[in-house]
């Protein structure tokens, strides 16, 4: 696979990988991997509160009008 940056984008990447101490291929490997682990945790914790919710949305209505 190709990665074809624009000149900001190409030097974000030199710095980025020239900071961390990695090579750019692997800098972006890195930030794949973050942003990936962000979603899915973005997703679990939306489905645990939809749960929540559907199980215990009405015992918090009652605590939240005391």
């Amino acid at each position: 696979m190709t990665l074809r940056l624009d000149e900001d984008h190409a030097r974000k990447l030199n710095e980025l990988a020239q900071r961390v101490g990695t090579s750019k291929h692997e800098a972006v490997l890195r930030a794949i991997d973050e942003k990936y682990n962000r979603m899915t945790h973005r997703h679990r914790v939306t489905d645990a509160l939809n749960h929540t919710v559907e199980r215990w949305g009405d015992a918090l209505e009652q605590l939240g009008r005391q």
